[in-house]
């Protein structure tokens, strides 16, 4: 009965100690609705779903979040200030710094050029060139235009909102913008005039189709080690149907809710 008894004891405590001190990871955030964001739920689909690959990898997680300041998000994660950030697209030169998942949190991001109705027809890189497109700080917006923008060929002017992109465009500042389709929808459902929506059109396809990814930094060496157990668990998640159920919920508008 006595070495029943302390089985028990020991084995409490063993479970009760892992919980309490289970390694916690502290991950940059930002405002990107419908995806991330402090008023979601769970923080939006994008947090929960980066929360629950850790919780299942057996880390704890902590989200600082930093509004619309991507970059400093970014630069505060490559300086070992905190641990990672997420979601991020695929850029060569973050590689540097930066552990890429290999798991992506968010598939199939659509981004499409928006512009007002007789200022097109806009619907791929060369379209843009000469115009002044508004674009977020710290994004890239793949290979194509990237190389368009640093050969001067198209003007971006970037702020840290899509709302005031958005703004910006209808007052004539900029002529168009790049914008996921979901992000800009809920912009122009929500935070838009009848009127202003009446006057705003998109590309007939996407400029780009991209997936999403969480980052930790190289600096801290069991980063690397944390990454290959939060890809093992991503995966486990994808297989059981866990992660479909969150982009369920994520169409379905559950996270705004």
């Amino acid at each position: 009965m006595f070495k029943k008894t302390m089985f028990i004891f020991v084995s409490l405590v063993l479970f009760f100690s892992g919980n309490l001190f289970a390694e916690n990871i502290i991950l940059g955030n930002g405002e990107w609705k419908p995806y991330q964001s402090k008023d979601l739920k769970n923080g939006g689909f994008c947090t929960d779903v980066v929360m629950s690959a850790f919780k299942e990898a057996g880390y704890d997680t902590e989200f600082r979040w930093y509004g619309g300041a991507w970059k400093r998000a970014y630069s505060e994660a490559a300086e070992n200030k905190i641990d990672g950030t997420l979601v991020w697209s695929h850029k060569d030169s973050r590689e540097k710094e930066m552990y890429y998942s290999k798991e992506s949190v968010l598939d199939g991001k659509k981004d499409y050029i928006y512009y007002l109705k007789g200022k097109g027809p806009l619907n791929e890189a060369k379209d843009l060139y000469g115009k002044r497109v508004g674009g977020i700080l710290g994004y890239t917006y793949g290979k194509e235009i990237d190389k368009a923008i640093e050969e001067n060929k198209i003007n971006i002017d970037r702020t840290n909102s899509e709302v005031n992109n958005f703004k910006k465009m209808l007052v004539g500042r900029i002529d168009c913008l790049i914008s996921g389709s979901d992000v800009a929808q809920e912009i122009i459902d929500n935070q838009l005039t009848a009127e202003e929506k009446s006057k705003i059109t998109k590309s007939l396809e996407p400029v780009r189709v991209v997936t999403y990814h969480l980052l930790l930094n190289r600096v801290k060496p069991e980063n690397k080690i944390r990454m290959d157990k939060f890809d093992e668990a991503l995966k486990k998640l994808k297989e059981s149907g866990v992660h479909k159920d969150m982009v369920s919920k994520l169409h379905s508008g559950w996270y705004e809710q």
